[in-house]
């Protein structure tokens, strides 16, 4: 019970100790570990989204039986399609991207570390093989579906009333899902974790299962382990895009087919053709939408799909497509900031065959140039355009901060169709600059070309700017998330009004050509006839169809139905739809449906991780220019970022704990640690300016002086894994400059005390009070070597009851002064062999008297802790502790473990205090119980030798004093009040139980008495002179001439008996003072 009691006595301790500098973490340190809870994140995050509760059937009804089945099955298998992209992309990208991550590349792992990852992360391997196989078999499902409708002839409903194919939205998705392969096998070339743990997984399973017995295992559940094993190396074996086109794909007997489907080929080069083309009319311009650089990874994986059915080279006019992407847009970036090179992707997944192809041939031979020179593109797009984004951000974010939800009765349409404006705005810088910074950051990198100053700077401002429009759509999501709905119906409202008069025109139409033939509108919209007669009721059954889709709530289900319903109707040809702008109108409700899944992708910056040298370097860029210093919380949420990528990766504790000291590190050392220098240089500079002579003075308030008081206003900066408050640990760190010795100089006292002061004054530091007396001895004073060897210490310590002095005063022990203390000693009648034994009880005095002056000082520093420990114990009248005071609060076990320790070290003070307030007591009883065991007979008279100890100390005090009036000292022979001495008399005297003897000597009382008669003869003949010279001239003339004259030795004599009253009276106030300290 004992030994646990020390234990929490030492973890109390610990945790107050390390609480002056994380008094905000202290709390959460207690209750979890500090990776737990974060800091950053808010407690409550609102996410919406319309969300669509209805079937196909539902969605796509209709009295057209053949066009509702026609939307159905292509939609349905495009709806797996997407809702496979997401799930990869929230689930498989970044935690395959840091499978088997380390903190350092070069960690050494032990035996056993890569089987035990893999076998953690068999789940997120299981769902990648599910993911690849359920995509695989819905991509090869809308492959049959497309090469059907590419190959059934003019007379099946509903193809026989289209003129021309175009399902644009269809080959999209085709293409979505196909560059969910590409995507993982440029994560399997890029961690090559993922291989060799699999293959040591395997080999230790396979040695599992031989030894089957010893392991203690179930044959029936290795076996299930051994075919996942097997499905996951077959999986990984040849690629997961390749895979689909190899002789044993899954589709191969599709592929046949689609071989000699010329159609179907001319139409997926034609999507891609028409797709890019419109693609790289936006990019890198203000047109660009958020989506529009992941499609072109979605266009080239429809192209490589092309190429490897067809096994020929493609038109030119797709190699000069093709040249043009690659130096628009060579690089495209995935989740987790996962860099993907078309050039590369192309010549790794096209076949052997066509390794020649002409595009790539060329762009191999210029690649470094074709990066090279993007990255100046890019530079160039950054010089021109960064004034232009801050202007538009600025007023965006004045906007809109200001815009005020107004109440149901006056909501308007202008007022909603400005929050569409202000969404899509934020959207679209979002993604700017994202793209800018990520782009640059990356490409430099690769390239190994440094920044310049002037680039870091407005990097950094990107990312500053990145995080505060995250901030501004948090803090206004609650109005949004009201007004989304109103938005939604806007978009809708504006593209009915394309389609509403194309209702009318063909019921019209309808009901003219009905009257015509001489049918009714129902006959006409179930049995078919002509061909015009058939245009005419698809195209008003897909116009009912597109009008239901728009009346819900906006959800991306009705978004990617309606877009497929729109392809149809274009393919049909029969209606003149602005189709371009129906699209632009479709991206605009895309965008404010999912603002809040595009903002976060958007403002998250977790692909600095990547690039965690650039910390430092914007640490330091932020504490150069104060102006900026706000930039910091958001510099540290951006680099924070990093964490949640690796929490989200299942990395192990080690990595995580290792990127926090990164940062922790980061802005200790470049924004703390100059702070706090700067400062403490700051205040040095204004105090010693006023006290060193020669030193210009330095006005406080005079312009040009660096004004630091700006970083000490910064709220606590907050991580996700503690709070750190700056001026918080300036304080702490001035406190630990200006009193970090137990002892110092009186000069540096005064010093540090007017520098404490003008740190509260022009800083606002509440600095600790200074607890140190006024003087000080050395500032080597360590009181573990005075422990070790206390001879050694009392030998050249000089103690003074009232004041310490400065180290000097070491010098002027009697020991170091011989000669004169041997010169006063003989002036004493007691023979050679006297001076001796004097001299030696001199000496064994002052040691025992410096011996109980040091025990005195530590004993008040004692008293001083315990009476400040026990400013937190409780009042007289309340009778709860700390315990039960947090059991009634409800706190946490832990904290309530805390409060019983503090119990129990209250209560330890407190016994102890009474031994605190007594501190010499022990000593002397101890001392007297030994000397009474003792014989020591020799010492029954010692107080009739303290008189010649005192005459020969006043002798030599008025001595050392004549020779400083004189000014023949010699260095270091200056004047020593010997208090220890005196200590130590009264001490020996209370061991002795001699004080009464003393005092009936009356040696003070008659030395003082023979002094002051011996002081006032002289002094009355003075006077008697002076009433002398009041006499008449003559008569005062002859009596002066008649009397003895005074020497000028009387006088000194007089002044010399003064000296030794003054000497003897203070030291018997002295031994009083002793005396009263050693009976407390």
């Amino acid at each position: 019970m004992a030994s646990l009691l020390m234990e929490q006595q030492e973890k109390l301790r610990r945790v107050v100790d390390d609480g002056r500098f994380r008094a905000q973490g202290l709390l959460s340190d207690l209750h979890a570990s500090p990776s737990s809870s974060s800091s950053a994140a808010d407690p409550v995050r609102v996410h919406v989204e319309p969300v669509e509760r209805s079937d196909l059937p539902a969605l796509l009804g209709s009295d057209n039986v053949a066009v509702s089945k026609f939307l159905t099955v292509l939609s349905h298998d495009c709806l797996q399609i997407s809702r496979l992209s997401q799930f990869a992309s929230r689930n498989l990208y970044r935690q395959l991207l840091l499978f088997g991550h380390r903190s350092s590349p070069h960690e050494v792992l032990l035996e056993g570390e890569p089987q035990k990852a893999f076998g953690q992360s068999l789940s997120l391997f299981i769902e990648l093989y599910e993911t690849v196989s359920e995509t695989t078999v819905v991509l090869g499902n809308l492959l049959q579906q497309l090469n059907a409708i590419y190959s059934l002839h003019d007379n099946v409903r509903p193809l026989n009333s289209f003129k021309s194919f175009n399902f644009r939205t269809v080959f999209e998705s085709f293409g979505d899902g196909l560059a969910i392969f590409l995507v993982l096998d440029e994560i399997v070339k890029e961690n090559n974790n993922i291989k060799s743990y699999l293959a040591l997984y395997a080999r230790m399973l396979n040695k599992v299962k031989t030894e089957a017995n010893n392991f203690v295992m179930i044959i029936e559940d290795l076996d299930l382990l051994d075919q996942v094993v097997g499905n996951l190396e077959k999986l990984f074996e040849f690629g997961f895009f390749k895979r689909l086109t190899q002789m044993e794909s899954p589709w191969q007997a599709s592929l046949n087919l689609v071989r000699c489907n010329k159609k179907f080929l001319d139409a997926c080069c034609s999507c891609f053709h028409d797709s890019l083309s419109e693609l790289l009319l936006r990019i890198d311009s203000w047109k660009e939408l958020p989506f529009d650089r992941r499609k072109i990874l979605h266009n080239v994986a429809l192209l490589l799909f092309s190429v490897h059915v067809s096994a020929e080279a493609l038109d030119k006019k797709y190699g000069k497509l093709i040249m043009v992407v690659f130096q628009s847009v060579p690089v495209v970036y995935v989740e987790g900031g996962k860099r993907i090179i078309l050039f590369d992707v192309l010549k790794s997944q096209c076949p052997q065959a066509l390794s020649s192809w002409s595009p790539l041939r060329e762009a191999s031979k210029d690649l470094v140039l074709m990066k090279r020179n993007y990255l100046k593109r890019l530079s160039e797009m950054h010089s021109r355009d960064w004034q232009a984004i801050k202007d538009a951000l600025s007023c965006w974010a004045v906007s809109f901060q200001s815009i005020v939800h107004p109440s149901s009765e006056i909501l308007s349409e202008e007022w909603v169709r400005l929050l569409m404006k202000q969404i899509m705005q934020g959207a679209v810088l979002a993604d700017r600059l994202h793209m800018l910074v990520l782009s640059m950051l990356d490409l430099h990198a690769l390239l190994e070309i440094p920044l310049r100053k002037e680039k870091v700077k407005s990097l950094c401002h990107m990312i500053v700017s990145l995080k505060i429009i995250g901030d501004i759509f948090e803090m206004k999501g609650p109005g949004i998330i009201r007004s989304l709905p109103h938005v939604i119906n806007i978009i809708q409202a504006d593209i009915e009004q394309f389609i509403l008069p194309f209702k009318s025109k063909l019921q019209y139409e309808i009901a003219k050509w009905s009257q015509a033939t001489k049918m009714g509108f129902l006959s006409s919209l179930t049995r078919g006839g002509k061909e015009m007669d058939t245009k005419l009721t698809d195209s008003l059954s897909l116009v009912l169809v597109s009008l239901q889709l728009l009346e819900a709530g906006g959800s991306y289900k009705r978004q990617l139905l309606f877009s497929i319903t729109m392809d149809v109707l274009q393919s049909i040809g029969h209606l003149d739809i602005d189709f371009s702008r129906i699209q632009k109108s479709m991206s605009k409700l895309r965008i404010v449906t999912d603002f809040q899944t595009i903002i976060e992708e958007k403002t998250n910056c977790s692909f600095l991780y990547w690039r965690k040298e650039m910390l430092g370097t914007w640490l330091s860029t932020i504490y150069v220019d104060a102006r900026n210093f706000s930039w910091l919380q958001y510099i540290l949420d951006a680099f924070s970022d990093g964490l949640s990528l690796l929490k989200l990766s299942h990395v192990g504790k080690l990595t995580l704990q290792s990127y926090e000291k990164e940062i922790e590190n980061a802005l200790i050392c470049e924004i703390i640690a100059p702070l706090c220098k700067d400062i403490e240089t700051d205040l040095r500079l204004h105090v010693h300016s006023t006290r060193l002579r020669g030193s210009v003075f330095v006005n406080p308030t005079r312009t040009g002086v660096r004004n630091l008081s700006w970083y000490l206003m910064v709220n606590p900066l907050r991580l996700p894994f503690k709070l750190i408050d700056v001026k918080l640990l300036v304080e702490s760190y001035l406190n630990s400059a200006f009193y970090s010795h137990s002892v110092m100089s009186a000069y540096d006292g005064r010093v540090y005390a007017e520098m404490r002061q003008l740190g509260e004054l022009k800083y606002g530091l509440e600095l600790d009070d200074c607890y140190l007396s006024g003087y000080f001895g050395d500032q080597n004073f360590d009181i573990s070597k005075v422990v070790e060897n206390p001879n050694t210490f009392v030998d050249g310590y000089s103690y003074n009851m009232f004041n310490q002095r400065n180290s000097a005063a070491l010098n002027a022990h009697p020991s170091l002064q011989q000669q004169e203390l041997k010169f006063s000693l003989g002036k004493l009648a007691i023979g050679n062999h006297g001076v001796t034994l004097l001299e030696q009880i001199h000496f064994v005095i002052t040691r025992i008297g410096n011996a109980l002056g040091l025990v005195r000082t530590l004993l008040v520093g004692c008293s001083r802790y315990c009476c400040n420990s026990l400013w937190y114990t409780k009042g007289s009248t309340s009778d709860l502790n700390f315990s039960e005071t947090c059991k009634i609060l409800g706190l946490s076990d832990e904290t309530v473990m805390v409060g019983r320790m503090l119990d129990t070290c209250i209560t330890n003070n407190k016994c102890r205090l009474d031994d605190t307030i007594k501190p010499f007591s022990s000593l002397i009883a101890i001392f007297s119980e030994k000397l009474q065991l003792s014989e020591l007979r020799e010492l029954k008279d010692f107080f009739l030798i303290i008189p010649s100890l005192i005459a020969n100390l006043v002798d030599c005090r008025v001595l050392r004093k004549d020779k400083l009036v004189r000014g023949d000292h010699e260095p270091g022979s200056i004047v020593s009040i010997n208090d220890g001495l005196i200590m130590g008399t009264a001490f020996v005297l209370k061991v002795l139980g001699q004080e009464e003897s003393f005092d009936k000597l009356n040696w003070f009382s008659s030395a003082k008495k023979k002094l002051r008669e011996e002081i006032t003869l002289p002094e009355e003949s003075c006077e008697s002179q002076e009433e002398k010279k009041g006499w008449s001239n003559l008569a005062g003339l002859t009596r002066w001439l008649q009397a003895p004259p005074i020497t000028t030795e009387a006088h000194k004599g007089v002044d010399k008996r003064k000296r030794y009253r003054d000497e003897i009276e203070l030291i018997e106030c002295s031994l009083k003072f002793a005396r009263t300290l050693l009976s407390s």
